[in-house]
């Protein structure tokens, strides 16, 4: 028949720590305890590990190695105003375009610190970063595209009927309400 394995608590496992420091012969204390052979070794090693865990815990850090810490977060500090100074013109102007600009930016900053920068969450950006685009988003990056193109060169004078006329002279079916509602997206108005 098996025996049934005891549990013993932290404050009996200390009091046979510290009888077998009095006594030198500590299997003869571990029968008088009914201990298994081993366990008041096994129980001084615990004892040793946690104290020395405790210490290095309180230890207070290097002052070289204060410094140095407190160095590196005023250069990520630096870095994320540098990146928010340059993104600034963009963070208004909606997600896509401000993606845009944090792709093109990943060569100089890191991924993580652009998105605290403009607090967004990295799955964001990452998602955004990873889709496909349909071929909805590809036209209507083109139509928007060919508006602001037209646009320019008629020198901020051609509204919704003429700019329609000139898409579809290059080939767009694009109704008027459309062409509004894209110039309305890209802040165009025309001086006229």
């Amino acid at each position: 028949m098996k025996k049934q394995r005891r549990s013993y608590n932290k404050l009996f496992k200390e009091k046979a720590v510290q009888l077998s420091c009095e006594k030198k012969n500590i299997g003869k204390l571990e029968k008088e305890l009914g201990l298994y052979p081993g366990a008041i070794y096994n129980w001084k090693i615990a004892f040793q590990k946690a104290q020395n865990a405790n210490i290095e815990k309180d230890k207070p850090l290097k002052e070289g190695s204060k410094i140095q810490i407190l160095e590196q977060k005023i250069k990520r500090s630096e870095l994320k105003y540098q990146f928010f100074k340059s993104a600034l013109k963009y963070i208004d102007q909606g997600n896509e375009i401000l993606f845009s600009f944090m792709l093109e930016s990943e060569k100089e900053y890191p991924v993580r610190l652009m998105c605290e920068a403009v607090n967004f969450n990295r799955d964001t950006y990452y998602t955004w970063k990873n889709q496909t685009i349909s071929n909805k988003k590809t036209r209507k990056k083109l139509i928007k595209k060919e508006i602001v193109i037209i646009f320019h060169n008629a020198k901020r004078r051609y509204g919704t009927p003429r700019i329609k006329v000139e898409l579809q002279n290059l080939g767009y079916k694009v109704a008027r309400k459309t062409i509004k509602k894209y110039m309305k997206e890209l802040n165009l108005e025309c001086k006229v």
